[in-house]
């Protein structure tokens, strides 16, 4: 009975972060049903939702066909700025952007519309975090995550989102708790997989390759272009000392040398270089060139 009020308070954060993710995915469901002439600017959005959720190149240049018609419908509609950030977003991460500083400022433009044009939107305030972490304002981005949490502390993507850019600002001990939580509260979220991955490079960075290596395992059983999560999990087994597994995990993944490793997109919002010295030195004991 002395913990009644934080036994309710736990309930109504597990109801909302397993709710929400489902009435998502009905309703995607509901908009992928209807004849592509029927849609409106919020199917639109549902439909280039479920498109980036895909992890791939293709499913991205599909996302970008339903954004832009949602803005054609509607030019001020919210959650259309917020796909087409989320889209950039997911262009710099797959490496899929013929220019780097201006895909990433163009994102962070139209995360900053989104959240304009409805600053109380979940979504559009982490798209915001993750466009400040890729033109390298760290503290900018844990200050936006921590005000996303503390205007919603049952937004378990904010939770998610705090985690991340406190590892990316190499406070990966303080990240560590947000993304277990995260994770446990919304276990069948569909970008999972990339928080997994920031998880298990956390745990490597604080001298826990055996926790890390649970979690990079689980990020890189989900086949998709986000090549980081085998690649992390390659790093993290050889470390550990298992390098044959370590060099087949590589081998899936078609990447040839530590420089096509260092050169992605994915590093550059790591404030701590050491986060990815740390995986090229798991890559060149597995074997893997300069």
């Amino acid at each position: 009975l002395e913990d009644i009020l934080a036994v309710q308070d736990e309930i109504t954060r597990r109801i909302a972060a397993t709710v929400v993710p489902e009435l998502e995915k009905v309703e995607t469901r509901r908009s992928g049903a209807k004849q592509p002439r029927s849609l409106d600017a919020w199917d639109c959005y549902l439909r280039g939702l479920s498109f980036l959720y895909e992890s791939t190149r293709e499913g991205n240049v599909r996302a970008h066909d339903m954004f832009q018609r949602a803005l054609e419908l509607d030019p001020s509609y919210g959650p259309a700025f917020t796909g087409m950030a989320y889209l950039l977003n997911r262009d710099l991460l797959l490496d899929s952007s013929d220019s780097f500083d201006a895909t990433a400022a163009r994102c962070l433009e139209m995360a900053r519309q989104a959240v304009a044009l409805d600053e109380s939107a979940a979504i559009s305030r982490t798209e915001l975090v993750r466009a400040l972490l890729w033109t390298g304002q760290h503290e900018a981005a844990v200050a936006e995550a921590t005000g996303a949490v503390e205007n919603n502390p049952y937004n378990v993507l904010g939770q998610f989102w705090l985690g991340a850019a406190l590892a990316f600002d190499g406070r990966e001990q303080e990240a560590i708790p947000w993304l277990e939580k995260a994770l446990e509260l919304a276990p069948r979220d569909p970008r999972n997989q990339l928080f997994m991955t920031h998880l298990a490079l956390a745990y490597l960075c604080v001298g826990h390759p055996e926790q890390a290596l649970a979690w990079a395992r689980r990020a890189a059983l989900r086949e998709s272009d986000f090549i980081e999560a085998p690649v992390i999990l390659a790093a993290i087994l050889a470390h550990l000392g298992n390098e044959e597994e370590a060099r087949a995990t590589l081998d899936r993944t078609g990447v040839t040398a530590l420089a096509a490793v260092a050169r992605r997109p994915h590093w550059r919002r790591y404030k701590n270089p050491a986060a990815l010295e740390l995986v090229l030195d798991g890559l060149r004991r597995a074997g893997l060139p300069d």
